[in-house]
């Protein structure tokens, strides 16, 4: 499922996750005409106001049957008078089992108009099919629905999240989100002169938001399984500032990020997190502890960044007679081209994104092939659309914008 929702005047974070709720859960909407005909019939007016039906976009040609979505207002609210409390939740089911995992948007606070990113592997309060917050209800209702919490093994210390304070949370003008049974990627920009698309203002939150990512990858080592309790997701590193996303900054893929003694540190310096892993460190003994929330390398398929960046062309060792030079996996120079399948025209990279962690002895595994999101390498405007093997795609930005000709390619199904 892809959706794009334009708005013609300033939308609040949490009419925007209301909305997207309603579309994954009613069977009715399949196109951004049907979404406008039930939100005129259905949704409180402070919801559906500025709802630009006519630029935007809902597609559902493959619908998504083992994820699932909730939304709440929070019944802890006592205010109702300024932002009220939000929790939106999506249900994840391992693609090989029937393990669940969540990830929730949650605004504690009633003074600003930001969510924050809660990933856990059990609720508390209700399930899934418990009451929520009906589409025709203010946001200030009384009628909060089921208010679900995120329990059991939780990422902890976070202190990243979408919107910014009082700004970037309330001037949202478009919202992009994939859903699939096995990810799910979504963006915004805030800024009152972007309710057409992406703009071309970036590494500021209370202008563009994302791109924010939680693809299940395709397990690659024998020990990375359901039966040791691994949920295979990987995700966008949350422990960043409010609202940056994958390419926080171009040391994403131009840095080097050891995997020795800098893994328990560079808790904001690496791009991506996996859910949990098995600790498989050579040892003398016999017991193989879990670890979760680690932050590990990342790479275009076999190529990673935990000893050269993935852009980088410099030497590596300047004290040899002469400078070693390496072929990077991504590049970012303007009007570096690259072959089409059939050699017979310009091209561009579809790099798939992989994971390891040589520390714990993991060899990783492959959000792409699972999950559909790609790493698109060339020149491109954001927004653009493009076929590849038989499939629509369009390129998000990364937060620090498109110059550097890095982005994501998502499915749009």
């Amino acid at each position: 499922m892809f959706i794009e929702l334009n708005f013609t005047s300033n939308k609040k974070i949490q009419d925007v996750f209301r909305i997207a709720n309603e579309i994954i859960n009613q069977p009715s909407i399949t196109s951004a005409s049907t979404l406008n005909t039930y939100l005129t019939a259905n949704a409180d007016a402070t919801v559906r106001a500025g709802f630009d039906p006519a630029n935007s976009t809902v597609i559902k040609t493959v619908v998504p049957t083992t994820t699932k979505s909730h939304y709440a207002r929070g019944s802890t609210n006592t205010s109702g008078t300024t932002t009220p409390y939000l929790k939106w939740t999506v249900e994840f089911q391992a693609y090989d089992s029937t393990r669940k995992y969540y990830v929730q948007q949650s605004n504690a606070t009633s003074s600003t108009d930001q969510a924050t990113t809660i990933i856990g592997s059990s609720l508390t309060g209700g399930d899934m099919s418990s009451s929520q917050l009906p589409i025709s209800a203010t946001n200030t209702s009384a009628t909060d629905g089921t208010t679900l919490t995120v329990a059991g093994t939780t990422e902890t210390g976070l202190t990243g999240g979408i919107g910014a304070g009082s700004t970037g949370g309330t001037n949202i003008r478009t919202f992009w989100l994939h859903l699939s049974n096995t990810g799910m990627i979504f963006a915004m920009t805030c800024e009152n002169s972007s309710n057409l698309g992406f703009n071309n203002t970036y590494s500021n939150s209370t202008n563009y938001c994302g791109p924010f990512i939680f693809g299940q990858y395709t397990r690659h080592d024998y020990f990375n399984t359901d039966a040791n309790a691994i949920f295979p997701l990987m995700y966008t590193n949350l422990n960043r500032a409010v609202g940056q996303g994958f390419g926080g900054a171009t040391t994403d893929w131009a840095g080097t990020h050891n995997s020795m003694a800098t893994y328990p540190t560079y808790t904001t310096a690496h791009p991506f997190k996996v859910v949990n892993l098995i600790s498989a460190a050579q040892q003398s003994g016999s017991t193989w502890p879990v670890v979760t929330f680690p932050v590990v390398n990342w790479g275009v398929s076999n190529r990673f960044d935990e000893r050269f960046g993935l852009s980088a062309t410099s030497g590596i060792d300047t004290t040899q007679v002469s400078t070693v030079n390496y072929a990077p996996g991504i590049y970012t120079t303007a009007n570096t081209r690259f072959p089409s399948a059939d050699l017979k025209s310009v091209g561009f990279a579809m790099l798939p994104i992989t994971w390891r962690h040589s520390y714990y002895n993991n060899t990783g595994g492959n959000m792409s092939e699972r999950s559909g999101y790609y790493l698109y390498n060339g020149e491109y405007y954001p927004g653009d659309q493009f076929t590849y093997g038989g499939k629509t795609y369009v390129i998000f930005p990364t937060w620090t914008g498109y110059s550097a000709r890095v982005g994501i390619a998502v499915p749009m199904e």
